[in-house]
């Protein structure tokens, strides 16, 4: 994709990838008819298990799935995790079937694998489709969940997609990666997975595309954008033989994962505090000819217009859109997201530096019942049966041989410090302490955010607890499209993806003019 093909007009916002499905296809294809829809593909396979285990009520999923190139593997699924309603009631009384962990030697064939294809190809399919021949549509993707990440990519690809978008670290390879799958002749696909300790830092997962029989000729190849903070990456990732074809600018004030600020410095609230040398300088990216596009509260006419003016393509924007009714939350969660902001105090938004496991800065919502409130946290028992945020790390056996393991600082505590070396300690032992601190506030942000996106684990009759992850821009947003002439503030007032969309692109409240 050129650059030319960014001119076109509905590039000029780009609706941000919220995850766990909170930009799901439905919200990616309501988006994507007069802009750029995206949709998550975070835990993607265990979203369509746990949609086909619900019951598949809209039928979309199947739908999707009928389509696949290789309909063994798509019968596969359905055989072994859809249920009729009725024989698992909806609504996620029962617990739901889970799929094997993603690790370093998970099979190719294997049903986590098949899944994690099956899933993205499947949101991909239906986001497309809605959005209609003209539109555009997306995938996001974290570089710190890099396990799944090819398989996700490569189902995206044979979905339709026409952009894939990458933050929360690095993402060098991924250029390189979507050529790969792109024109494949048949070889192995290898990508570089991190680890940590005393080893290389990266080994190769494989995926074998042949299996999955995609048609290579029709296959988009998508234009990559990688999600930056800093001008410097920019310039870094644009020297590459395969570069990013262009790049989103995130401030601090967005939500999700923030990049972690360069100084150490704290404000009284225990939030990271950002300054000016975390920023990217814009000059130099107009300097060095890249395309770019700003994110972090930019849902309003006037944020659109300051960015146009200070020479980007145009506006990523997240929040608004999350609170959309297309938008994949739960509807009962979302509802009482909204009663926290029409609330007198507000929504609470903090950037908790030690709720996620990937180490990164997380904004957090913080609504009652969910893990943000101390006594919802401190119940909650702590397990980790997804995995997709453990960290590999090399190590041995008991034999001497060296192998990969995996941490998470959300695990089971005496996990965590086994794992670490810590266990056998003194409390007072400085590497103890430090793990401690490490696991402390952490949180399973596979289990809360499915649980967010209204499909929950349950354990001994009990729900996992969700967690809400938005950005500083929440109360502002939806008191300035929900607010009338007259001053009066409707909460409760519908927000779709239309109405977000015309409120940036042009200031006006609502699509009836004469409103």
């Amino acid at each position: 994709m050129t650059k030319e093909t960014f001119r076109e007009p509905n590039w000029d916002v780009i609706q941000g990838g919220m995850g766990v499905v909170v930009s799901g296809y439905g919200l990616a294809r309501a988006t994507g008819r007069s802009a750029v829809g995206i949709f998550s593909g975070t835990a993607i396979a265990e979203v369509l298990s746990r949609r086909l285990q619900d019951g598949d009520p809209t039928g979309e999923m199947r739908e999707a799935l009928a389509t696949f190139p290789n309909q063994a593997i798509a019968d596969r699924a359905i055989r072994l995790f859809f249920q009729e309603q009725g024989e698992r009631p909806y609504g996620q009384s029962l617990r739901y079937r889970q799929l094997p962990m993603f690790n370093h030697n998970t099979r190719e064939a294997s049903i986590t694998v098949d899944m994690t294809v099956l899933g993205a190809y499947a949101e991909a399919y239906l986001a497309r489709i809605g959005a209609g021949p003209n539109g555009k549509t997306g995938l996001n993707l974290l570089t710190k969940l890099d396990r799944p990440n090819m398989h996700v990519l490569a189902g995206a690809m044979m979905g339709g997609i026409d952009v894939a978008i990458m933050g929360a670290g690095i993402p060098d390879q991924i250029p390189e990666l979507i050529h790969k799958i792109k024109h494949n002749q048949g070889e192995p696909i290898l990508h570089g997975i991190h680890t940590q300790g005393q080893g290389p830092s990266r080994f190769a997962m494989p995926l074998d595309l042949g299996r999955y029989a995609p048609d290579l000729d029709t296959m988009n190849h998508p234009a990559f954008l990688a999600i930056i903070t800093h001008h410097d990456l920019a310039r870094r990732m644009s020297e590459q033989e395969f570069a990013p074809d262009g790049y989103v600018i995130e401030a601090p004030t967005a939500g999700g994962h923030n990049a972690p600020p360069r100084g150490s410095a704290k404000n009284e609230r225990g939030e990271p505090v950002y300054t000016e040398q975390d920023l990217a300088d814009l000059s130099q990216m107009l300097e060095m000819g890249l395309t770019f596009w700003l994110a972090g509260q930019r849902g309003t006419h006037e944020d659109y217009e300051d960015a146009l003016l200070s020479g980007a393509r145009g506006v990523q924007v997240g929040t608004a859109f999350a609170l959309a009714q297309e938008s994949g939350w739960d509807p009962e969660l979302k509802r009482r997201i909204i009663d926290e902001i029409a609330s007198e105090s507000g929504l609470d938004v903090y950037t908790d530096p030690n709720a996620s496991p990937s180490g990164f800065p997380i904004k957090v919502g913080r609504v009652s019942g969910t893990v943000s409130d101390a006594d919802v946290y401190a119940a909650r028992q702590r397990i980790c049966d997804i995995g997709h945020l453990r960290t590999a790390h090399h190590g041995v056996d008991a034999h001497g041989k060296p192998t990969i393991g995996y941490q998470c600082t959300a695990e089971p505590m005496e996990d965590y410090l086994r794992k670490v070396g810590a266990a056998e300690l003194p409390p007072e032992h400085p590497k103890r302490r430090v793990a401690m601190m490490r696991t402390d506030g952490s949180v399973c942000l596979c289990n809360a955010l499915l649980a967010a996106a209204g499909f929950p684990q349950v354990r001994d009759g009990v729900a996992e607890p969700s967690m809400v992850t938005i950005g500083d821009d929440a109360n502002r947003f939806l008191h300035l499209i929900n607010t009338d002439e007259s001053g009066h503030f409707d909460p409760y007032k519908p927000v779709t993806a239309e109405r977000v969309l015309h409120f940036i692109r042009t200031g006006e409240k609502d699509l009836d003019y004469g409103i």
